[in-house]
């Protein structure tokens, strides 16, 4: 078996190789897209909360957060009371977030392996940021379809977390010895993790690209429709369901499903910013569950809510960011991490 699975995959690679040959030109236009796409929009709106949920684990801030939800936590979700404030961040934070939080607490020694797995499942959902940002600007230009969407995401979220808790047992208190504990060490800490983790996410989201051109050959020869074609396409990358036919809010519950889902970009990212930690079993069968739970509650939700398109949201979508910021930030990180080094030798 492992012989034919080896034959299998090296006929595979050769021929990626010589469609790579062949499509060359087109690959350099989606990588040189993809990595002004970082430049534009993933550095930017993710730099930031990157850092900040670095420092949240590392002061022991992410304990005293969610002492005010230890209720819902205990008996409700049935985890650590000190880790709910986790499952909040990652609902406002987007898809890489709730896995490196995890990671990080994981690596402190601050959750099982288990729970860590389990948590994973449900700490993945895109930024309301994200979502709106698409709904309003690019694909229903409407911030109402924005809010179903996100909505019925973070439900479907909710319940899989309430599902999967059932058969545990209540977790004991928070520890009232804990302290939070800011540092100068930290800061510079979570800077370099946060940098780490958005090179790992850019290399993703450049291979995804590339995947994208062997797909869009591949549903072209096979006829399929444009929506459809696109949909299947944003399983790979996520926002690529702004390639969808504009102003169609039949396609939310459709859209809806494909976020919950996050795409094989999406989670490429988590697999890079987790590493071998953890399993993704529970985490794959999560996901297809979601995904149907917020495909049902958005459909529901559309046929009793009245969406509009806005002329103005399509005036405001098409705004250019300079990629420039981005470039002086990644500048100005490599010579923090420089610093350091230089330092560390020093006291060495």
């Amino acid at each position: 078996m492992k012989r034919y699975k080896n034959i299998i995959i090296s006929i595979f690679m050769i021929l990626f190789s010589v469609s790579s040959l062949i499509l060359s030109s087109e690959i350099s236009v989606a990588v040189t897209n993809s990595i002004e796409k970082c430049l534009k929009i993933v550095i930017p709106s993710l730099f930031a909360f990157l850092v900040i949920s670095s420092l949240i684990v590392q002061s022991g801030l992410y304990k005293a957060l969610s002492k005010p939800f230890r209720l819902f936590s205990r008996y409700i979700l049935h985890i650590d009371e000190k880790l709910f404030s986790i499952f909040l961040i990652s609902f406002v934070g987007g898809y890489p977030i709730g896995a490196k939080i995890l990671s990080e607490v994981y690596d402190n020694n601050e959750i099982t392996k288990k729970n860590a797995e389990k948590m994973l499942s449900y700490c993945f959902m895109p930024s309301p940021a994200l979502i709106l940002g698409i709904s309003h600007n690019s694909l229903f230009s409407s911030s109402k379809a924005g809010f179903i969407i996100y909505f019925s995401i973070a439900l479907s979220s909710i319940l899989y977390a309430i599902i999967s808790g059932l058969n545990e047992k209540s977790k004991k208190g928070l520890d009232i010895k804990d302290k939070i504990h800011f540092s100068e060490e930290m800061l510079v800490s979570s800077v370099e993790s946060a940098s780490i983790s958005l090179y790992k996410i850019c290399i993703m989201i450049i291979f995804s690209s590339v995947v994208i051109i062997f797909a869009k050959h591949i549903l072209n020869f096979l006829s399929f429709d444009n929506n459809i074609k696109n949909l299947i396409i944003s399983l790979i990358e996520v926002t690529s369901v702004t390639e969808l036919q504009k102003n169609q809010f039949n396609l939310i519950p459709a859209v809806t499903a494909v976020f919950s889902f996050g795409g094989l970009s999406v989670i490429l990212q988590l697999k890079a910013i987790t590493k071998n930690r953890f399993s993704y079993k529970k985490f794959f069968i999560s996901r297809i569950f979601i995904a149907i739970f917020s495909f049902l509650i958005s459909k529901i939700t559309v046929k009793h809510i009245s969406i509009t398109a806005s002329v103005v949201a399509i005036t405001v979508g098409s705004r250019d960011i300079s990629p420039i910021p981005s470039i002086i930030l990644i500048i100005m990180t490599i010579l923090l991490l420089y610093k350091k080094t230089v330092a560390n030798k020093i006291n060495l």
